[in-house]
């Protein structure tokens, strides 16, 4: 389409002047243009650099990381001992490695935090609850009382 067809195809365009729609249309053209290129090799790398989330590395790596079978630096190595591991390049099997053990260093902290929140919900519960059934049980009394002042008429 030329400028003066896409300018008069909708309402909002000429809500602008056309030069400088026209302007603007060459401008957002050119950059898409020159950033094509690294969308299209983007596209690329993603098309065959498999997922880790549904892959069976993901549970192998897992446990060989909790195992211990990983040491620090022997990225390229330990990436040769399982044939689901090469289906990956090594600076992304790399990344994989370093992600795995933050999760599993971090974890344990994860969890004393995750019951700490569930700790102090638990007592606003309670404290909550309290107060019902302190209302409750006021609410219980002032009935007995009136019942027994009805009861002496």
């Amino acid at each position: 389409m030329t400028p003066r067809q896409i300018y008069k195809s909708h309402a909002w365009y000429q809500e602008y002047p056309f030069e400088r729609f026209k302007d603007n249309l060459a401008t957002l053209q050119h950059d898409v243009k020159s950033n094509w290129s690294l969308v299209e090799e983007d596209i690329k790398i993603l098309s065959w650099v498999p997922s880790l989330d549904k892959h069976p590395a993901k549970l192998l790596l897992r446990q060989d990381i909790k195992d211990g079978k990983y040491e620090l630096g022997t990225a390229k190595e330990f990436q040769e001992t399982r044939d689901e591991y090469r289906d990956f390049p090594p600076s992304v099997f790399r990344s994989h490695i370093h992600q795995e053990r933050r999760r599993q260093r971090e974890m344990p902290m994860k969890v004393v935090q995750r019951n700490k929140k569930a700790r102090e919900k638990h007592e606003q519960d309670v404290n909550e609850q309290e107060q019902f059934w302190a209302a409750d049980e006021r609410y219980r009394k002032e009935v007995e009382d009136i019942v027994g002042l009805m009861e002496e008429f």
